[in-house]
Formats: structure tokens, C-alpha cells, sequence
């Protein structure tokens, strides 16, 4: 299958809309993120097979990734995965974080659905390739 077939489908694909697909999805992605930080492309890939318009799909992944990383910070800071340094360096990035986020909602509203389905799905790709390669 060509590149252009597969970015440009939405029909492709039926998932389960029940409790347990979701608890499983749920279970990779928690997993996959406390070992590796790469729930990224579990999520991606769920949300735009329930077919989320962008707004929800945006909305769904930062509220994904706020509780899951809320439920890491204990196991991180005991591990030393956090430090002081981490933390002062984080309050530092805030200014910028605050920019890109507002960018992004700026962004969101101009790129149209279909561009944003084909742009997720490439990115999403990208990355999982990525952590395949190591």
C-alpha cells in the first residue's frame, strides 16, 4: 500500500469501542510509558482509530499524559529520575512551554482535519521507527 492510501484513509480500521479494548490500551500505554517514556505512538494511534476530531484528540492525549505522568512523579523522584536540578530547570521552561502551547492552539485551529489525520499518522510513524532503531 502506497503512503498516500494509508495517511489518507478513515475507513481502514474498526476498533472496539469497549471497556476491555479500552483497559487493555490502557495497560500498554501505561506500561510502555514507565519503561521506555514512548506512549506516544500507543495513544496516537488509538485516538485516530476512534476517529477523534482534532479538538478531542488534542484534549484526549494532554489529559492522558497529565494523569499518567501525575501517577510517575512519586516512582521518578524515587528512582532519581527528578532532582532539584531537573525541577529548577523545568520552573526555567515554563515561559516557553506556555508559548508552544498557546502556538499550538493557534495551529490547531488553521490546519484542517484531514491535514492534521495525515500529519499525525506520518509524525506518529516517524517516531515509532525511531524507537525501533533504538
Amino acid at each position: 500500500m502506497a503512503l498516500g492510501e494509508w495517511v489518507g484513509r478513515r475507513d481502514d480500521l474498526e476498533v472496539p469501542h469497549s471497556l476491555w479494548f479500552a483497559a487493555v490500551i490502557g495497560l500498554v500505554g501505561g506500561f510502555t510509558t514507565m519503561v521506555a517514556n514512548a506512549a506516544g505512538p500507543v495513544w496516537i494511534v488509538y485516538f485516530l482509530a476512534l476517529r477523534l476530531p482534532k479538538e478531542a484528540f488534542l484534549g484526549s492525549n494532554a489529559w492522558i499524559f497529565l494523569i499518567l505522568n501525575t501517577f510517575k512523579l512519586p516512582l521518578s523522584w524515587e528512582r532519581g529520575f527528578i532532582t532539584m536540578d531537573s525541577l529548577w530547570f523545568n520552573l526555567l521552561m515554563v515561559p516557553a512551554v506556555a508559548f508552544g502551547a498557546l502556538l499550538g492552539v493557534k495551529a490547531a485551529r488553521v490546519v484542517p482535519q484531514r491535514a492534521f489525520d495525515i500529519l499525525v499518522k506520518v509524525l506518529a510513524a516517524l517516531t515509532a521507527a525511531n524507537l525501533l532503531r533504538g
